[in-house]
């Protein structure tokens, strides 16, 4: 299986600063998800924002950080059934300012996920007697019911427009993801909002299972995203099989979220287009039947394999083939890296203009192609390194045509070169930069 270097990393929930870090370490990601309403000690300060923003420490770039807001959160029967409804159900400028804010002052870089599942159940779980609080329920019941589902789709629409407008103003840096929906109607939320989530920078979706991830939700989302936004980028902001040991012991999950992730290991697999994804959850919270968590592959194995080793599983599927190199026929698609195995350099065909830049640890540019409009490199069976449009016309070229080269590899020291099977035929010259 050919290994495919997405950003990648885990969702933090329950757990101190210090253990997200250990967790980044274990598993050696680059990306990690925070959510705005739920800190560390159950609420954020500066000091603990401060230790997530630096707690990877590969380069700048991509923005590895993704603040998922409370504005936009879904519950539907708690306030919009009701009268009066309440506007906190919607991601509002206001609330999107006063969410961001302290983040992006840290590290403007970030990705903003704009809500989370707002066609969720919830809240019906906290009235079972009333089966029509969930907007699913809602909807499906018909008549003025579905009217009214319908209309709290469009008045959602609307204020994700909003707050998206008011992102690219005041947070210019940052990247957008649309809300990741829940299973159940998702259908009808990309139906009514295509027009506005395509706006975003990423399209963002969940992908949840059992015992695999050759279940429904995939099956289900994937199609529709592909009819709605065949063209985006698409990122996964929440993943995970929700089975427990000894049905699925943490070491195998582990493995299982990196073949997902890096080998396309899922029924359907997911289209290049998929930039990164983060699984749900890290959460250190003691054991137990009630509030099992049973996504979490982190912290230590313990005797039975109920918790922990998950992360170093995933760093080890993951390192079974390396990132730091392409070979022949090879390909880097546009958005994606190479990173040197001591994570100091990294060559990204950038997502944004298309350009193939080399960086160093701080985040400056220490080589470019200078050519924008690039969608993949690849090295061919003439040994030249070429970028191409997807429309096959060429960007860039190394202009090694007869060099033998077979590999192109990201090195330890900065320097990029082309090597055949016995000697360097094309370098960066960038070494200690």
């Amino acid at each position: 299986m050919t290994f495919i270097p997405r950003l990648h990393g885990p969702v933090l929930t329950h757990a101190s600063t210090a253990e997200l870090a250990d967790c980044i370490r274990r598993g050696q990601y680059n990306a990690q998800k925070v959510i705005t309403a739920w800190g560390p000690q159950g609420s954020w300060t500066n000091a603990t924002r401060a230790q997530v923003v630096n707690s990877i420490i590969v380069g700048n770039y991509p923005p590895k950080t993704i603040v998922r807001t409370l504005a936009g959160d879904g519950q539907f029967g708690r306030g919009y059934i009701g009268e009066p409804k309440d506007i906190a159900l919607f991601p509002t400028p206001d609330k999107i300012e006063n969410e961001i804010r302290p983040w992006y002052n840290l590290d403007p870089k970030i990705y903003i996920e704009i809500g989370n599942e707002p066609n969720n159940e919830e809240p019906s779980d906290q009235e079972p007697s009333d089966e029509l609080r969930g907007w699913w329920n809602h909807y499906n019941s018909g008549g003025e019911n579905k009217v009214k589902a319908e209309k709290y789709v469009w008045e959602w629409r609307y204020w994700f427009s909003q707050s998206l407008q008011y992102i690219r103003t005041n947070f210019p840096q940052a990247k957008v993801i649309s809300p990741g929906l829940g299973l159940r109607g998702a259908d009808v939320w990309h139906s009514i909002c295509h027009d506005v989530f395509s706006q975003a920078d990423f399209e963002g979706f969940h992908h949840f299972g059992n015992e695999s991830f050759n279940e429904d939700w995939g099956q289900s989302i994937i199609p529709i995203l592909q009819r709605y936004y065949p063209t985006k980028n698409w990122f996964c902001t929440e993943y995970g099989l929700h089975s427990q040991a000894p049905s699925i012991p943490q070491r195998r999950k582990g493995t299982m979220y990196a073949e997902l992730v890096h080998f396309n290991v899922s029924n359907p697999v997911w289209p290049s287009n998929v930039k990164g994804a983060v699984y749900f959850h890290l959460d250190t919270r003691p054991l137990n039947t009630a509030i099992e968590p049973a996504y979490v592959i982190y912290g230590n194995l313990s005797s039975d394999g109920r918790r922990g080793g998950g992360d170093e599983a995933y760093r080890d599927r993951k390192a079974a083939n390396p990132t730091d190199r392409i070979g022949v026929n090879g390909r880097l698609n546009r958005g994606s890296a190479l990173r040197s195995p001591n994570g100091r350099y990294t060559l990204h065909l950038q997502a944004g203009d298309g350009n193939l830049v080399l960086y160093n640890l701080a985040g400056t540019a220490i080589w470019s192609s200078y050519r924008p409009g690039g969608d993949f490199l690849t090295l061919q069976g003439d040994n030249n390194l070429v970028v191409y449009r997807n429309d096959g016309s060429p960007v860039w070229a190394s202009n090694t045509m007869g060099s033998g080269a077979r590999t192109l590899v990201v090195q330890d020291d900065g320097n990029m070169v082309l090597y055949s099977s016995t000697q360097a035929v094309w370098t960066t010259n960038t070494m200690g930069r």
